[in-house]
């Protein structure tokens, strides 16, 4: 084999690796929103945000008038 080859061998290796490593990742993401989902549905505890400076105030997961 020669280096050139050998370059692409070890290229695709790389790229099957990082893949492999990508759909770990997503699919541990995937259950930590599920698992957050049951959470908040669970205890209709409710996720916000304030921006402190125009004091707007964003929820997540409340329909409006909830």
């Amino acid at each position: 084999m020669d280096q050139k080859q050998a370059a692409s061998t070890e290229w695709q290796i790389q790229l099957d690796q990082l893949e492999q490593q990508n759909r770990q990742l997503r699919r541990a993401l995937r259950l930590s929103e599920e698992k957050l989902a049951a959470v908040l549905e669970g205890t209709d505890t409710k996720v916000w945000q304030l921006d402190v400076a125009s004091q707007a105030l964003k929820i997540f997961n409340a329909p409006w008038g909830a």
